[in-house]
């Protein structure tokens, strides 16, 4: 759901963590989410950088299903019951986005495999997911072996 605010770090467990400005999200291990939807996106470019200390994989995710059981706004109605939550893990609501190498880059201290980054810890850096034809929906999907801070920024552009 697109905000104007910088939405909560979700952990698979209902968890949050609010974002630090500067900084970003202070992750412990586990799995956690972050919403980087944007309003219909044409395309999407999602900046991630990391401490130090942090280790995980991490990769975007996209789904055209609405977060609201809402007739009127599906994508933003609040108020109403959640459909489907930004750390889902229902197979099929969220759809892992198998990008090229060449649409994550990535600085020293990671890698990129099949649009999935894994992060060694022990160096500082950062990378950009570039996607085309983006979803409705959009999320970077984390599995952080070891704590520390993740930064995530996106932008898109409408058609």
């Amino acid at each position: 759901m697109f905000v104007k605010s910088i939405p909560s770090a979700v952990k698979s467990d209902g968890t949050k963590i609010a974002y630090e400005p500067g900084l970003g999200y202070k992750l412990t291990a586990g799995l956690w989410y972050i919403d980087v939807s944007l309003p219909d996106p044409v395309n999407e470019s999602v900046h991630v950088t990391w401490d130090a200390v942090l280790a995980g994989t991490v990769s975007y995710q996209d789904s055209n299903l609405p977060a609201y059981k809402s007739e009127s706004a599906p994508y933003t109605d609040s108020s109403a019951p959640v459909d489907v939550a930004i750390n889902d893990a229902t197979s099929g609501n969220w759809m892992p986005q198998n990008l090229t190498t060449g649409s994550v880059t990535t600085t020293a201290g990671a890698t990129v495999t099949t649009g999935v980054l894994t992060i060694a810890g022990g160096t500082a850096g950062g990378a950009r997911f570039d996607v085309v034809d983006a979803a409705r929906r959009g999320r970077i999907a984390t599995n952080i072996s070891t704590g520390g801070y993740l930064r995530v920024h996106a932008h898109g552009k409408q058609a």
